[in-house]
């Protein structure tokens, strides 16, 4: 069973994307702030995350850097589930360049779904 970390801050989101993976058959864990450093997400060894941009603390786009830069979690795909479309724009090329898949907010069900689907089998054939 595929492990999916979704990192979001509003409480109604991350219950529906976390629902929505549990009925797919996935292993869900969710953080809505993120702990200082990495430990939390490396001791997870999630397969897939599913994160958004505007976080309280540290932002989506550090995340993203931290993640990127880090041995042990530099390898695992994420998905970017963002409704701040300044940001998106802004980043896009970083975002390509790390191989992160961007789902806007408001999104169809299907679309999410896809896009996590497709950064677990990028993980599984990694």
């Amino acid at each position: 069973m595929a492990r999916v970390l979704i990192v979001e801050d509003e409480p109604e989101i991350q219950a529906l994307i976390g629902d929505l993976l549990l009925l797919e058959g996935y292993e869900v864990h969710a953080l809505g702030r993120l702990p200082r450093g990495l430990d939390a997400i490396r001791r997870l060894a999630p397969d897939a995350i599913v994160l958004d941009l505007r976080l309280p603390g540290i932002g989506g786009i550090e995340l993203l850097r931290l993640l990127s830069a880090d041995a042990q979690l530099c390898a695992t795909p994420t998905l970017i589930c963002s409704g701040a479309a300044d940001l998106r724009e802004l980043h896009s090329e970083e975002f390509r360049a790390l191989g992160c898949e961007v789902v806007a907010k408001p999104f169809e069900l299907d679309e999410l779904l896809s896009g996590v689907r497709r950064a677990v089998e990028r993980r599984a054939t990694a």
